[in-house]
């Protein structure tokens, strides 16, 4: 019944025209194609990784389809460079109208080839960088009064797999959030 009813409600199209989205992780794979698709919607793209080389082939790629994009070198793990990236992102597009946390990193071993390392890797990337990148965007949000947030976690954080432990405790962490 509740699905059912689900499928009855019409929710109005937001438009992301003019919208200006920042994204992590955003120089390659999902990332990148989000970069492509708030594009072709009209939005403005903000791309955040930390190969700045990387970051722009693929503004380059995105400016060439008619998008308006800019990158922002910066590791997201490092919390100082937070403040810098909102700031510069804020300066040059004039404010940020949805921030996506997609950065993310795969290490595929079983567990008695993982070190403590690797699981504090993956939770300070895919757990502790949304979350932090998330407390200060708000602080931006709320003194506009709007915005949104996209966390990209996976099935990952949801179900364990075999051979991707601290990938999966980083997301499901991030469901959790």
């Amino acid at each position: 019944a509740a699905s059912k009813l689900a499928g009855r409600i019409t929710r109005p199209r937001i438009s992301l025209a003019g919208k200006v989205v920042l994204i992590t992780g955003g120089s390659r794979g999902l990332g990148f194609a989000l970069a492509e698709e708030f594009g072709r919607q009209g939005s403005r793209v903000a791309l955040c990784a930390r190969d700045a080389e990387e970051l722009d082939t693929a503004v380059t790629t995105l400016r060439s389809r008619g998008v308006e994009a800019a990158s922002f070198p910066c590791d997201v793990t490092v919390d100082a460079e937070l403040d810098q990236l909102l700031a510069k992102v804020i300066t040059h597009f004039g404010g940020v109208d949805v921030l996506v946390n997609d950065a993310g990193l795969i290490k595929i071993a079983p567990i008695e080839d993982m070190q403590h390392s690797d699981f504090d890797e993956a939770m300070k990337l895919m757990f502790w960088a949304p979350v932090n990148l998330t407390l200060k965007t708000l602080e931006h949000f709320r003194s506009k009064g709007s915005g949104a947030i996209v966390n990209i976690a996976s099935v990952g954080g949801r179900v364990a797999i075999p051979h991707l432990l601290p990938y999966c405790c980083a997301k499901f962490a991030l469901v959790g959030f």
